[in-house]
């Protein structure tokens, strides 16, 4: 549930004064991303596990940007602008929309006005959206994006042989000068200084990167990974391993990036040349739901009869999402009633056919008869009208977008159903109340009409996808019924 107050106006998401305290002695780690800690006397900010925390006096901040603007700096020790961005469920639908959209132009959305033509607002709209970063986050967009930057310039910079050039260009801060000025401000040194503080990694070789990704508990790292490998398209993107070893793998034009578990973190590892570290970054952070709030989730479905036992048994199920919109989109359509493997076997024949080796662009898709596959001719259209769509810009199909017109216009394409648009909504925009009432296993779990679903799965709200993930998991340990999973 969003944090509103009484008359539903959004309300600042630090919690209140005696959960706050207690969490400091606690060193409660449930709270970062929305708790941050400021040490006046010192002239830092931490996140709540920090060690050197002081009991007293500190004063209690709901986001970095508001540290920033308070005149902190970060904590050297234990890095608090590498947690995640508040849970999505303490803000207002628009400011979740407005962060997505930052996080995914940390390139080009520096200021105000260039996030407002990134999410095509017009200046009221602006102002409310500023008005509501405030009331929430204590902070401006501008500050809450320049910690986003000099959260990735920080972990970068841990890289030891990687120029400041460099960092500069992956974190979103455009040149050395950038970089230097936003560390000066940000952190009161400069990057080398900064680079001294840090602890190194191992870097992979030249022209890679390493940064880690902190994951919000619990987490079933198992559940994600295999849920990736029966999915993974040869040559694109693929998954190997197995339970607590596991490795998935991106192609980037010629090269590969590859994320593994370390110390319950995620460990990324991409070549410097085949676009930003920031951009890399996001859409592993969307494909691996690192930002969800695992603790509320665990305690709202737990609390279900139906649920209980499953959440119990596997506490930390979350929502794998995707690299790209369009190919989670594409890949929904191809796998309509039929199972994964087959809807697999469709994706990689279309990859040969038509994506020269990587997936299939709009632009490569759209003058295609993609029924030639082997699939029925209603669907393969529905293929090239997304395409042509997705090309002219009509239908945006990011983590940012409007979740309700997107699966309007979903729908409106013949040959996209209410599960496909549920589907896509749900992996593809990351909207964690999306729910297919119609999914075959869905019915047969709950031995139910797609009406009598969408009743039961009310008492779900807001988490109906995750409740999905833990309907899928008890299907799972049916047997034969995984099979046929049509997920």
């Amino acid at each position: 549930m969003n944090h509103l107050s009484e008359d539903n106006s959004p309300v600042s998401i630090l919690p209140g004064a005696q959960a706050c305290r207690q969490a400091l002695r606690q060193r409660d780690m449930a709270y970062a991303g929305r708790l941050f800690v400021g040490i006046p006397r010192r002239g830092c900010f931490c996140h709540p596990g920090c060690s050197r925390l002081p009991v007293e006096p500190v004063v209690f901040l709901p986001s970095a940007g508001a540290a920033f603007e308070a005149g902190l700096f970060p904590c050297p020790d234990c890095l608090p602008l590498q947690m995640p961005l508040p849970p999505e469920s303490l803000l207002a639908p628009e400011l979740i929309r407005a962060l997505r959209g930052l996080e995914a132009n940390l390139m080009g959305a520096h200021t105000p006005a260039d996030l407002a033509a990134a999410l095509l607002l017009d200046a009221a709209e602006m102002a409310r959206l500023e008005g509501l970063c405030l009331r929430q986050l204590g902070a401006s967009l501008t500050s809450v994006g320049l910690m986003l930057r000099c959260g990735v310039a920080q972990a970068l910079l841990a890289n030891p042989g990687m120029t400041q050039t460099a960092v500069a260009f992956h974190a979103g801060l455009g040149s050395r000068r950038g970089l230097n000025a936003a560390v000066a401000r940000v952190f009161g040194c400069s990057p080398a200084e900064l680079r001294k503080r840090l602890p190194r990694v191992d870097m992979p070789g030249r022209q890679r990167a390493v940064v880690r990704i902190s994951v919000r508990k619990p987490y079933d790292f198992d559940w994600v990974f295999s849920y990736l490998a029966r999915r993974a398209l040869p040559g694109v993107e693929e998954v190997t391993g197995h339970a607590g070893a596991w490795c998935f793998q991106r192609r980037l034009r010629d090269k590969w990036l590859y994320v593994t578990v370390e110390e319950d973190q995620l460990k990324v590892d991409a070549p410097l040349d085949c676009g930003a570290m920031c951009d890399h970054l996001c859409r592993i952070r969307r494909i691996f739901d690192t930002g969800a709030d695992g603790a509320g989730i665990h305690q709202a479905l737990v609390a279900h009869q139906l649920l209980a036992p499953y959440v119990e048994a596997r506490p930390g199920l979350r929502v794998p999402g995707a690299w790209d919109g369009f190919e989670l989109s594409v890949r929904a359509i191809l796998g309509q009633q039929v199972s994964v493997e087959r809807g697999t076997e469709l994706a990689n024949k279309m990859i040969h056919r038509y994506g020269d080796g990587g997936f299939p662009t709009p632009a490569q898709l759209v003058h295609r008869e993609v029924a030639e596959l082997g699939m029925p001719g209603r669907r393969g259209q529905a293929v090239t009208r997304l395409a042509a769509q997705a090309l002219d810009g009509e239908l945006c199909l990011d983590a940012a977008s409007d979740f309700d017109l997107v699966q309007d216009q979903l729908q409106a394409i013949a040959g996209i159903g209410p599960w496909t648009g549920n589907y896509i909504r749900m992996r593809g925009l990351k909207d964690p109340n999306a729910f297919p009432d119609n999914d075959w296993v869905v019915l047969k779990q709950l031995k139910c009409t797609a009406a009598g679903a969408r009743k039961t799965a009310a008492a779900w709200v807001p988490w109906r996808a995750y409740a999905l993930m833990y309907i899928w998991y008890a299907a799972s340990r049916r047997g034969k019924l995984a099979d046929t999973i049509l997920c």
